[in-house]
């Protein structure tokens, strides 16, 4: 590769990671508005268990913004499940 494919790829790699980073904070004001929802619920075991739900959602995340978008740039995820 010459100098200017590397610079063109490097710009579009970092394009789709500016991209991602975006989308991903996009998501964390509807998570924090569930989390203020789930503060109303009045049963407990329920608001527990919606809780913790929306844990293991938001820890995935990351993960489904990279298999997602970054698949299609050539990088591989080992974040999914066989």
């Amino acid at each position: 590769m010459n100098s200017r494919t590397n610079l063109q790829s490097f710009l579009t790699n970092s394009l789709a990671i500016r991209q991602e980073i975006q989308r991903f904070e996009s998501v964390h004001p509807s998570i924090y508005a569930i989390y203020d929802l789930i503060e109303l619920i009045q049963d407990q075991q329920i608001a527990q268990q919606i809780r913790d739900h929306v844990v293991c959602i938001e820890a995935r995340l990351p993960l489904l913004f990279l298999e997602h978008d970054f698949g299609s740039l050539g990088f591989r995820s080992h974040s999914r499940k066989q």
